[in-house]
């Protein structure tokens, strides 16, 4: 099997068709879930932070501009590499969405490897159990940088319905299980992709939410409107996910505001109209997070 290592061409091709990725259903999953209480308690630590800062009216590190490192890695069935040009046509993506946050992603790398095996990915068996010795060197090999530095890594197939899965950051992450950080992603949501409804390239800007510090609206538990919900105070309370295309939804009726259907870290389909956005307190939180737990280390 060779590893190309490619750099991003200016033209940009559409992503030819993946196999055993399409599904009809709008069946969106993310493997992230809920994060260990550890992480919980970051997070917490982080929004008291946030609310001291906002009381006492004091200007934080965390809302200027963060430049952050980024590779992108793709593994498909043996014979069909994929385009560079769709690798960089997801960067652009990811930069296009969080630019406009003050955040910039800055691509450092692409590789592109060929393996029958590891093209399918189990986010079960690789975050739980332990996967097999050739995945832990494919990733481990392909990783690039230090906990601050994103690598998303993209594959033909994944679980049923899975769309993608990331880490969340914490401040006391060994380095030996550096090689673990980072994003996998289904191939067919990149741009042009074969992921009916989610193949605008929106999964990667979800799952890059998710490394830095966001956690899906409804929080730690879907089917209540009470508690922490996502640990953001401008997300307004939220039970379940949304599907498809709706209307200002509304789980939680009880509470203000609609479901954050449009936001980034929701289920609502990419090819919904209308823009997706991440709120005023995602963006502080994911600048926050970044420079508490991530950057320099």
């Amino acid at each position: 099997m060779q590893l190309r290592h490619v750099l991003g061409a200016a033209v940009l091709a559409p992503l030819s068709v993946m196999a055993d990725s399409t599904s009809s259903a709008h069946n969106f999953n993310c493997g992230a879930g809920t994060p260990p209480p550890k992480i919980i308690t970051g997070l917490s630590n982080l929004r008291t932070a946030e609310n001291l800062a906002k009381r006492a009216q004091t200007t934080m590190d965390y809302e200027s501009d963060i430049t952050i490192p980024l590779h992108l890695h793709a593994v498909t069935k043996v014979g069909d590499p994929m385009d560079p040009d769709v690798l960089y046509k997801q960067y652009l993506v990811i930069q296009d969405a969080y630019a406009q946050y003050g955040i910039h992603f800055v691509l450092e790398g692409m590789t592109r490897y060929e393996d029958d095996k590891l093209s399918f990915f189990n986010s079960t068996r690789f975050f739980g159990v332990g996967d097999n010795d050739d995945r832990m060197w494919y990733v481990g090999h392909t990783r690039k940088g230090g906990y601050d530095t994103l690598n998303i890594w993209f594959y033909d197939d994944m679980e049923e319905g899975m769309n993608g899965v990331c880490t969340f950051p914490h401040d006391d992450d060994p380095q030996d299980s550096l090689w673990r950080d980072g994003c996998h992603v289904l191939a067919g949501t990149m741009p042009g992709g074969d992921r009916e409804f989610y193949n605008v390239g929106y999964t990667a800007i979800h799952e890059a939410g998710h490394w830095l510090g966001l956690m899906h609206p409804w929080g730690n538990e879907v089917g209540t409107c009470d508690g922490d919900g996502d640990l953001v105070d401008d997300t307004p309370p939220q039970s379940e996910p949304s599907f498809k295309c709706p209307v200002k939804p509304d789980s939680c009726p009880k509470h203000p505001g609609f479901d954050n259907a449009w936001n980034f870290m929701d289920y609502a389909d990419d090819t919904c109209e209308g823009e997706q956005y991440f709120t005023p307190g995602q963006r502080v939180r994911m600048h926050h997070s970044y420079l508490k737990y991530r950057y320099g280390k």
